[in-house]
Protein backbone atom coordinates (compact mmCIF):
# COMPACT_ATOMS: atom_id res chain seq x y z
CA UNK A 1 0.00 0.00 0.00
CA UNK A 2 1.05 3.34 -0.50
CA UNK A 3 0.60 4.92 2.92
CA UNK A 4 4.04 2.28 3.44
CA UNK A 5 6.12 4.29 1.83
CA UNK A 6 5.09 7.89 2.46
CA UNK A 7 4.15 8.69 6.10
CA UNK A 8 1.04 10.51 6.48
CA UNK A 9 2.09 13.86 7.27
CA UNK A 10 4.08 13.59 3.96
CA UNK A 11 2.31 13.48 0.33
CA UNK A 12 3.83 12.07 -2.73
CA UNK A 13 4.52 14.69 -5.31
CA UNK A 14 3.30 12.18 -8.02
CA UNK A 15 0.09 12.26 -6.23
CA UNK A 16 0.05 16.17 -6.32
CA UNK A 17 0.96 15.97 -9.58
CA UNK A 18 -2.44 14.11 -10.35
CA UNK A 19 -4.23 15.99 -8.67
CA UNK A 20 -3.38 19.42 -9.58
CA UNK A 21 -3.24 17.90 -13.63
CA UNK A 22 -7.12 16.01 -12.54
CA UNK A 23 -8.50 20.04 -11.79
CA UNK A 24 -7.03 21.52 -14.29
CA UNK A 25 -8.01 19.02 -16.80
CA UNK A 26 -11.29 19.43 -15.51
CA UNK A 27 -11.52 23.19 -15.47
CA UNK A 28 -10.47 22.92 -19.21
CA UNK A 29 -13.30 20.48 -19.96
CA UNK A 30 -15.98 22.84 -17.91
CA UNK A 31 -15.06 26.11 -19.36
CA UNK A 32 -15.52 24.38 -23.16
CA UNK A 33 -19.05 22.84 -22.12
CA UNK A 34 -19.83 26.13 -20.25
CA UNK A 35 -19.24 28.37 -23.44
CA UNK A 36 -21.26 25.99 -25.80
CA UNK A 37 -24.31 25.94 -23.25
CA UNK A 38 -24.11 29.48 -23.42
CA UNK A 39 -23.97 29.90 -19.25
CA UNK A 40 -23.06 33.88 -18.18
CA UNK A 41 -22.02 35.50 -15.56
CA UNK A 42 -23.05 34.06 -11.88
CA UNK A 43 -24.34 30.50 -13.41
CA UNK A 44 -21.46 29.79 -15.21
CA UNK A 45 -19.09 30.51 -12.15
CA UNK A 46 -21.47 28.24 -10.30
CA UNK A 47 -20.99 25.63 -13.11
CA UNK A 48 -17.17 26.00 -12.81
CA UNK A 49 -18.02 25.25 -8.34
CA UNK A 50 -20.09 22.46 -9.74
CA UNK A 51 -17.64 21.04 -11.53
CA UNK A 52 -14.82 20.78 -9.23
CA UNK A 53 -17.42 19.29 -6.48
CA UNK A 54 -17.32 16.65 -8.70
CA UNK A 55 -13.97 16.34 -9.16
CA UNK A 56 -13.54 16.31 -5.79
CA UNK A 57 -15.87 13.46 -5.40
CA UNK A 58 -14.15 11.71 -8.22
CA UNK A 59 -10.62 11.76 -6.62
CA UNK A 60 -12.39 10.48 -3.29
CA UNK A 61 -14.10 7.41 -4.71
CA UNK A 62 -10.52 7.20 -6.97
CA UNK A 63 -8.90 6.75 -3.40
CA UNK A 64 -11.23 4.22 -2.19
CA UNK A 65 -12.80 7.11 0.29
CA UNK A 66 -9.52 6.17 2.40
CA UNK A 67 -8.38 9.68 2.21
CA UNK A 68 -5.86 9.52 4.97
CA UNK A 69 -3.93 6.92 3.08
CA UNK A 70 -3.04 9.50 0.78
CA UNK A 71 -3.38 13.02 1.62
CA UNK A 72 -3.32 14.48 5.65
CA UNK A 73 -6.09 16.26 5.61
CA UNK A 74 -9.46 16.81 3.50
CA UNK A 75 -9.24 20.36 2.71
CA UNK A 76 -6.25 18.62 0.35
CA UNK A 77 -8.75 16.52 -1.73
CA UNK A 78 -11.30 19.19 -1.40
CA UNK A 79 -9.65 22.09 -1.99
CA UNK A 80 -6.29 22.20 -2.99
CA UNK A 81 -6.47 23.20 -6.91
CA UNK A 82 -9.86 24.58 -6.54
CA UNK A 83 -8.68 28.10 -7.66
CA UNK A 84 -5.75 27.06 -9.68
CA UNK A 85 -8.04 25.97 -12.33
CA UNK A 86 -10.33 29.05 -12.26
CA UNK A 87 -8.34 31.01 -14.76
CA UNK A 88 -8.05 28.08 -16.97
CA UNK A 89 -12.16 27.63 -16.99
CA UNK A 90 -12.51 31.48 -17.73
CA UNK A 91 -9.86 31.24 -20.77
CA UNK A 92 -11.83 28.27 -21.88
CA UNK A 93 -15.12 29.55 -21.31
CA UNK A 94 -14.94 32.51 -22.96
CA UNK A 95 -13.80 31.27 -26.45
CA UNK A 96 -16.28 28.74 -27.40
CA UNK A 97 -18.91 31.25 -25.97
CA UNK A 98 -17.49 33.91 -28.24
CA UNK A 99 -17.48 31.51 -31.17
CA UNK A 100 -21.06 30.63 -30.70
CA UNK A 101 -22.66 33.94 -30.67
CA UNK A 102 -19.72 35.66 -33.19
CA UNK A 103 -21.18 37.61 -35.97
CA UNK A 104 -18.64 36.98 -38.83
CA UNK A 105 -16.67 38.42 -40.62
CA UNK A 106 -14.50 38.19 -37.72
CA UNK A 107 -13.21 41.29 -35.99
CA UNK A 108 -9.48 41.48 -37.27
CA UNK A 109 -11.24 41.45 -40.63
CA UNK A 110 -13.26 44.47 -39.61
CA UNK A 111 -10.35 46.13 -38.14
CA UNK A 112 -8.14 46.21 -41.00
CA UNK A 113 -11.09 47.27 -43.23
CA UNK A 114 -10.90 50.26 -40.73
CA UNK A 115 -7.06 50.83 -40.91
CA UNK A 116 -7.49 50.47 -44.78
CA UNK A 117 -10.58 53.28 -44.67
CA UNK A 118 -8.49 55.38 -42.29
CA UNK A 119 -5.22 55.19 -44.62
CA UNK A 120 -7.08 56.49 -47.60
CA UNK A 121 -8.63 59.29 -45.60
CA UNK A 122 -5.11 60.26 -44.99
CA UNK A 123 -4.06 59.68 -48.88
CA UNK A 124 -6.23 61.69 -49.98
Amino acid sequence: MLSSFFPCHWISPFILSILLFSRTFMAIIGGVIAGILGLNSLTGFIFYFLVMAMTSVALTAKAKFSIHSYFDSWNRILLDGCFGGLMSFVLFWTYPSYVRFAHFPPPLIKLSELCCQSFQVLLS
